[in-house]
């Protein structure tokens, strides 16, 4: 791959926990307080990697449903990992199928 950046961001690695709390190391700008909701992680492919990181970012904060419809309605390449109870789901936006198809491009 060239010419091409990508990133994740997420709060599985950076986080604590305190009183059997999870804070995460994310800020949500809406709220001034650390992100509470079910999105792992964003991987974002973009031609800027500097755009990658700050769409990995944002959609990260937003949420997992609506971090999805903005991927789409902005036709950025993004795959999402959700918590759902003690499993995971993947979401994977239309631009995202090029980078997983097999061999991908």
């Amino acid at each position: 791959m060239t010419d091409t950046g990508i990133a994740t961001s997420g709060d599985y690695r950076n986080f604590f926990e305190h009183d059997g709390e999870r804070y995460s190391h994310l800020i949500d700008p809406r709220t001034g307080y650390p992100i509470q909701h079910d999105v792992v992680s964003v991987t974002v492919v973009h031609g800027s990697a500097m755009m990658a990181d700050a769409w990995a970012t944002a959609l990260t904060v937003m949420g997992s449903a609506e971090a999805m419809v903005l991927a789409e309605e902005r036709g950025l390449a993004v795959y999402l990992l959700k918590r759902s109870g003690d499993t995971l789901e993947v979401f994977s936006s239309t631009a995202m199928a090029q980078w997983l198809a097999e061999g991908g491009s």
